[in-house]
């Protein structure tokens, strides 16, 4: 609440698609979810590989690409249907890469 008045840090907004961010942020739950079963299993090799990997590609999406939304696309191009309701808004893009800014922004 202080930054953004001060003009430090401004969202950085784009027209993208809701639906794989979600499918990531839930996969990526998922996958700690497990993580921590395994912990408190005594697996603990395991359960830190999954929470790291799920920190490591956390950390690559700040630089623009997410492993999560690659996912979406990928099996949504294998024909799974159900939660799948929209392509890439750029077709040109590579799935899983940030779309690029419009000009009115």
């Amino acid at each position: 609440m202080v930054l953004k008045p001060l003009r430090v840090v401004e969202p950085d907004l784009r027209a993208d698609n809701p639906e794989p961010h979600r499918f990531a942020a839930i996969f990526g739950f998922s996958v700690l979810s497990v993580a921590a079963y395994l912990l408190e299993k005594g697996h603990a090799t395991a359960g830190w590989m999954l929470a790291w990997a799920v920190a490591i590609l956390g950390g690559i999406a700040f630089f623009g690409w997410c492993a999560g939304c690659f996912m979406y696309y990928v099996i949504n191009r294998f024909g799974a249907g159900g939660f799948f309701g929209h392509a890439p808004i750029d077709g040109a893009a590579f799935p899983g890469v940030r779309p690029p800014k419009t000009r009115g922004q």
